[in-house]
């Protein structure tokens, strides 16, 4: 099958590829699994978040764009960490190395880590 054939047959679409992403220390402390819903972000999305900061907030601001649940932008769990925004919530309920993890996470599944992702030279 090529290409053309294939993305007109199938939903290969970026919004698709989501990955849930368990959270060890919380779900130590809970008892049970305490696990984050994650998805890819577009190159355009990305763009956006290098254009907005400075790369000190990178990882914060493709988390906050990453996370689909918890709810980052939930009014009440940002008031039980005293956060005024996602990315602040985020930072004050993980500890830097869950953020890199969750980073990471996001990034490989848009692609940015995958190694079938590289070029390939076909010889004929």
């Amino acid at each position: 099958m090529n290409a053309i054939d294939f993305l007109l047959n199938n939903d290969a679409a970026i919004s698709n590829i989501k990955k849930d992403v368990k959270i060890n220390r919380l779900s130590d402390f809970a008892g049970s699994d305490i696990v984050f819903k994650i998805r890819a972000i577009s190159y355009d999305e990305y763009v956006k978040i290098l254009r907005e900061d400075d790369n000190a907030n990178v990882k914060l601001k493709v988390c906050s764009m990453g996370v689909l649940d918890p709810n980052l932008n939930n009014k009440s769990l940002q008031a039980k960490y005293n956060a005024a925004d996602a990315e602040d919530l985020i930072d004050k309920m993980l500890l830097m190395g869950e953020i890199s993890m969750l980073y990471d996470e996001i990034c490989d599944i848009s692609g940015f880590n995958d190694e079938s992702a590289k070029t390939v030279t076909i010889k004929n």
